[in-house]
């Protein structure tokens, strides 16, 4: 733990997004902040605590003063039960079998309002509205507008658990630009896929910025906190963070051919190009963080990354994504024997191996740490290391 003026953060290590994620855990608000570092963290946290306070002075609001005394995080976290996120998502995928097959109004009622209560949204206080149930937009109506001061910040539309939502996204993105209103989420409870509406220039489907899965509750903590907590959205944190994801997703898609693009388009369901490109975005931010010489090459099945180098003997594929199948598939150039250690050191089970090509394919998961550990000793084996 690190502590500022009195303030107490505690801190947890996020594998997903190689960086600590620290919550302020002696106030009823909600602070949170994010490093790499020790000093940075010192630095980010002072930055929230700081930034928090002036957004008080600006709403008319008295600050939070810390609470003193000795105590414990799990104390803590017993006194902001309605804002403990991680308990609230893993007491609902604890009863998701209730939700199978329930209505709209179910997902509603014991999924998503919880969830917005646990990220600091109060869906009963009169006086505020924050919270706006059946909000009129042009002609229809959506599930729950979000008020920062006296505009409209967010919509979301709810569908049932686990319905697909494909089919609904134009609707909600719509309703938000008409209304001018810049975030636009649609949620079945269990997915949750966020949206920036103002990119009228762009299809819908191509607006979208993230995906939130509430199985892998590290990484949907970390995500619904950044671009749905009420201090990250009245503070304008969470745009800010939606806009640079939405550039560096656009950066990537940008980075395949034309003529593939246009293939995939045509060949593959969207929701499986959602992940195809979430995938790429995750392996390269592993070749930046490890320096690795990798290039990446997309053909009309997959994507590679192969060996940079001046002769040819140096590019060598080392692995890559596989759209072949469902769920994706990374295959990675190793021996079967290879495969078999890297199994038992960590935990990733090959699917199946091609002995003709020498590759071992896994099963993508949402969180890929196991994973990372396979793609590095496979880097350094090719590279020479």
């Amino acid at each position: 733990m690190i502590e500022y003026n009195g303030y107490i953060g505690a801190i947890d290590f996020d594998p997903e997004i190689d960086l600590f994620h620290g919550t302020v855990i002696n106030t009823h608000d909600v602070i949170t902040f994010y490093g790499a570092s020790v000093d940075e963290l010192r630095e980010e946290m002072q930055k929230s605590i700081e930034g928090y306070i002036e957004f008080c002075k600006e709403q008319g609001k008295i600050p939070e003063k810390p609470f003193s005394g000795e105590f414990t995080v799990q104390t803590i976290s017993e006194m902001h039960c309605t804002t403990d996120l991680r308990n609230t998502i893993a007491h609902i995928l604890e009863h998701r079998r209730h939700l199978a097959g329930a209505n709209e109004a179910t997902t509603q009622q014991y999924v998503v309002l919880p969830i917005l209560r646990a990220l600091g949204w109060n869906d009963t206080n009169l006086g505020s509205l924050e919270v706006r149930p059946e909000y009129r937009s042009g002609n229809g109506s959506v599930d729950y507008a979000l008020k920062v001061d006296q505009e409209q910040a967010l919509f979301i539309e709810c569908k049932k658990w686990n319905e697909s939502l494909d089919i609904h996204e134009n609707q909600i993105v719509n309703y938000a630009s008409n209304s001018n209103v810049p975030v636009a989420v649609l949620t079945n409870g269990k997915i949750w896929r966020f949206y920036l509406s103002k990119k009228e220039e762009m299809p819908v489907s191509e607006r979208n910025f993230c995906d939130i899965d509430n199985e892998n509750i590290d990484v949907a903590v970390v995500n619904l906190e950044k671009y749905l907590l009420k201090y990250n959205v009245l503070s304008g944190y969470a745009i800010g963070e939606a806009e640079k994801t939405w550039k560096n997703k656009e950066k990537i898609v940008n980075s395949v051919p034309q003529d593939k693009r246009d293939y995939y388009r045509e060949t593959y369901p969207l929701e499986k190009m959602r992940e195809f490109y979430r995938c790429i975005a995750l392996t390269q931010d592993l070749v930046r963080k490890k320096d690795w010489e990798l290039e990446q090459k997309f053909t009309r099945r997959y994507c590679g990354f192969w060996l940079r180098g001046g002769t040819s003997e140096r590019k060598k594929l080392v692995y890559g994504i596989h759209l072949d199948y469902t769920p994706l598939r990374f295959f990675v150039k190793v021996t079967e024997e290879d495969a078999e250690e890297l199994r038992l050191r960590y935990r990733c089970e090959v699917v199946y191996y091609h002995p003709h090509a020498g590759q071992a394919h896994y099963t993508v998961r949402e969180d890929m740490k196991q994973l990372l550990g396979v793609l590095e000793f496979a880097y350094n084996k090719h590279y020479g290391k």
